[in-house]
């Protein structure tokens, strides 16, 4: 620190008694970052796939990455037939009263990058009729909760005999989410969507009985409360509007690096949300510039705070922390030379030893650090990596 000399002998030993008899709490942490989420991205939709009687369609799957997500919408116009999709999930099921009309949205997480690398056979068995069934695949999607509410509730959905689509409502926890709105028609009739909306695939069919399915999504910036209404289908038919969320998966900043106190060789770090042990403590992750090298990485109980072991640290030095491949355990991942510093003091210094708490009873995370003149402030920062700020 600025203006702090080194001690040593008797009056270092003396400091440090007084210096650890000494307990400040940290009322200046005040606020905390906003995680970043990663940008859910339309990769594309595959062909459609129909049959009229009953046996297997096999829809066609877009190439992505792995853990991308993938959502099928399936229309069935029949009332007791009996659909299948092997190994995916189902998200939402219902048949029009009264009506040879039922309809299917699946979905999975992609175990393969290649076009049609998963499971994509649908099976139609018992009465049977027409059947269509079309997949979508998206990237950036949370790897832990895909969909905000999943099975689809029913309020999120309108069922009715009309020449518009129109939706209950989704409500959305995370920014960056990815709205989709599923259109499924008794009648090949396609659907004019809103202003602001993408389609991912509009296909009305002339088949033996006759059908429509249609996929739009939009990214909303502002986690809340969405609906649409009065989309055309061109005639009055009976059908299904369904809306419905995908989360985006949460990227961890670097927020900082802190020499441990009383240590040349103990760095903490902070990141802005929950990583994966598997990531984290992997010290080919970090890199230390001034020839300073990482030897060992060790994730704390937060999963937000790593503690490296390093080579021994010069005493007064300036250090560029840079970090890579962190993960969180909904999928994303740190952006690339993620960088901070910290300053390396050794020895002990003049001052008083604070310990600052997070909590106002002296609980939570805590960070100790030494400090000449108290006459410190913090502005929108924090004394060490453990304390949040309120700001």
């Amino acid at each position: 620190m600025s203006g702090n000399r080194l001690l040593s002998g008797p009056a270092a030993r003396d400091m440090r008694r007084l210096a650890l008899r000494m307990v400040f709490v940290g009322l200046a942490a005040l606020g905390g970052a906003a995680n970043a989420a990663a940008a859910i991205t339309h990769v594309g939709a595959g062909a459609v796939a129909t049959r009229n009687n009953c046996g297997s369609i096999t829809p066609g799957i877009p190439a992505g990455a792995v853990d991308d997500v993938l959502v099928a919408l399936v229309n069935s116009r029949e009332s007791s037939a009996t659909v299948t999709m092997t190994g995916w999930n189902l998200a939402y099921q219902a048949t029009h009263p009264g009506r040879d009309f039922e309809v299917y949205v699946y979905w999975r997480r992609a175990t393969s990058a290649a076009a049609n690398g998963d499971p994509n056979t649908i099976a139609q068995s018992g009465t049977c009729s027409s059947i269509a069934g079309q997949i979508a695949r998206f990237s950036g999607v949370d790897l832990v909760q895909p969909f905000e509410s999943d099975p689809i509730p029913g309020g999120n959905v309108v069922i009715q005999n009309s020449n518009n689509i129109d939706t209950g409502t989704q409500t959305t926890t995370v920014d960056g989410s990815m709205l989709l709105v599923a259109s499924f028609i008794e009648d090949n009739n396609n659907v004019t969507e809103g202003a602001g909306w993408n389609q991912s695939f509009d296909t009305a069919l002339n088949v033996s009985r006759d059908l429509g399915l249609a996929l739009a999504y939009q990214v909303q910036t502002t986690a809340g409360t969405a609906s649409i209404s009065d989309w055309s289908i061109g005639a009055t038919d009976r059908n299904f509007g369904i809306i419905f969320a995908l989360r985006p998966s949460v990227v961890p900043a670097l927020e900082a690096a802190t020499l441990v106190c009383g240590t040349t060789n103990q760095v903490e770090v902070l990141f802005s949300a929950p990583v994966t042990a598997a990531t984290a403590e992997n010290p080919a992750n970090y890199a230390l510039d001034g020839g300073a090298t990482v030897s060992v990485a060790t994730l704390g109980a937060d999963n937000r705070v790593v503690t490296l072991t390093t080579s021994a640290l010069l005493s007064g030095q300036l250090y560029t922390l840079t970090v890579n491949n962190i993960a969180t355990p909904s999928g994303g991942v740190i952006a690339a030379n993620s960088q901070t510093t910290f300053f390396s003091e050794g020895g002990y210094l003049s001052g008083l030893l604070g310990t600052y708490f997070d909590q106002m009873n002296l609980t939570g995370g805590s960070a100790q650090r030494i400090d000449g003149p108290l006459d410190f402030d913090w502005g929108a920062g924090t004394p060490g990596v453990r304390l949040r700020s309120r700001l």
